[in-house]
């Protein structure tokens, strides 16, 4: 199997990794579900992370990335300090669609944008360029062959090189208030 068991996920959960929530089926059609599909996806893996002995997550990222304000409020209503995505809704202002970094006096914290670099050139210049800002990195798969993208160990190399800091975002709870940041930006 290319999947953790939940012991496995337990254990690195003892080791101060940062566990968030991804939903229980990982459908890419998340969020076109209803409220009640969406809320019992969100729910089960909470379950089995209490069943392990996991502390509830803080953190929830759409499968596929996509977001709605929807989406945004039920993971507000469930008690989720930050979210990962691209607010896909045309209704929203801004309808941002990822690739740039989040700011914490412009975006929610429940719909961070991730950052789309492909080389670690594009990595590091976007590094040197986001002062006040944090670049999100998000990664399927911690150097799997099917996924594209830069080598995770390239990534961390290239953050070191550029002086910068690779954080969970529970870490970047020390740097930006959730709780302020969404107040400030609704």
């Amino acid at each position: 199997s290319v999947y953790m068991t939940w012991e496995q996920i337990a254990e690195l959960s003892e080791r101060g990794h940062e566990i968030c929530n991804h939903s229980w089926h990982h459908t890419m059609d998340f969020q076109e579900g209803s409220v009640e599909y969406q809320t019992e996806e969100i729910l089960k893996i909470e379950e089995r992370c209490a069943q392990y002995g996991i502390p509830k997550p803080i953190t929830f990222g759409a499968p596929g990335g996509g977001y709605t304000i929807a989406i945004e409020q039920l993971v507000h209503d469930l008690g989720y300090l930050w979210s990962r995505g691209d607010m896909r809704d045309p209704n929203a202002s801004p309808c941002m669609v990822g690739d740039a970094p989040y700011d914490p006096y412009l975006d929610t914290p429940l719909i961070v944008p991730g950052a789309n670099v492909n080389t670690t050139e594009e990595l590091a210049n976007l590094l040197n360029t986001c002062e006040g800002k944090v670049p999100l990195m998000v990664f399927h798969g911690i150097d799997d062959p099917r996924m594209p993208g830069i080598p995770f160990a390239d990534v961390l190399k290239t953050i070191a090189d550029v002086g910068g800091k690779a954080i969970t975002f529970r870490e970047l709870s020390e740097y930006v208030d959730p709780v302020k940041a969404y107040a400030y930006t609704h």
